[in-house]
C-alpha cells in the first residue's frame, strides 16, 4: 500500500507547476498562494501549511487590453467562414448530383448489358461482346471527331446500325431505321 501512494504522489508532481500557472494566471483571484514542504514533497495551497506561514509575494500577470480594432476582424473572419460554408455546400451539392446523375447512368448501361441490348453511352467494346463483330464498317472523319458505323445482321428486324462517335455509342437504329433509347 505504500508503494501505491508514493507512486501516486510522484505522478502528481507533474501538475504542480500547472496549479502554479494557473493561480498565477487568475488575475480575478487574489488568493493567497502558500509554499509548503511536506516530506520532502513541496505543495502549493491557498491555505498556511503551518502557523505563521507567509504567502508567497506573486507578481500580478500582465494583462492586455483588447483594442477596439479586433470587432471588425472578427466579422471579418466570421464572414469568410459562413462564405467558405456556403462555397462548400453548393460544391458538395452540384457533386452529389453528378454523382446521381452518373450512377443512374452506369445502372441504365448495367440493366441494357443484362438484357443484352445495345443503347446509348456503351462502349465499343460492350457492342462487340453483345453482338460480336460487325458485318460492314464505315469511317467519317469531320468537325465532331471520328464518327463509326457498325453494321450487324439482325433476324427479326433484318438490320442494326450502331453509330460510334469517340468510341462510343451515340445512336442505335434497327430494321427500317427506327431510332432505339
Amino acid at each position: 500500500m505504500q508503494d501505491h501512494n508514493r507512486a501516486g504522489r510522484r505522478s502528481c508532481r507533474g501538475w504542480y507547476p500547472y496549479v502554479l500557472a494557473l493561480a498565477l494566471g487568475a488575475p480575478a483571484a487574489q488568493a493567497a498562494v502558500y509554499r509548503c514542504s511536506v516530506g520532502g514533497v513541496v505543495q502549493f495551497s491557498d491555505r498556511p501549511c503551518q502557523a505563521g506561514d507567509a504567502p508567497l509575494d506573486l507578481k500580478a500577470p500582465n494583462v492586455v487590453k483588447a483594442d477596439d480594432g479586433a470587432a471588425p476582424l472578427a466579422e471579418q473572419y466570421d464572414r469568410r467562414v459562413r462564405e467558405y460554408g456556403k462555397a462548400r455546400a453548393a460544391e458538395d451539392a452540384a457533386w452529389r448530383k453528378d454523382h446521381e446523375a452518373r450512377s443512374a447512368d452506369a445502372e441504365r448501361l448495367r440493366a441494357a448489358r443484362a438484357r443484352r441490348e445495345v443503347v446509348r453511352g456503351m462502349s465499343a467494346a460492350d457492342v462487340r461482346r453483345l453482338l460480336g463483330e460487325p458485318r460492314t464498317t464505315a469511317t467519317a472523319s469531320g468537325k465532331g471527331g471520328t464518327k463509326e458505323t457498325w453494321t450487324y445482321a439482325d433476324e427479326g428486324d433484318g438490320r442494326v446500325t450502331v453509330t460510334l462517335q469517340g468510341g462510343v455509342v451515340s445512336d442505335v437504329r434497327r430494321g427500317g431505321g427506327r431510332k432505339r433509347k
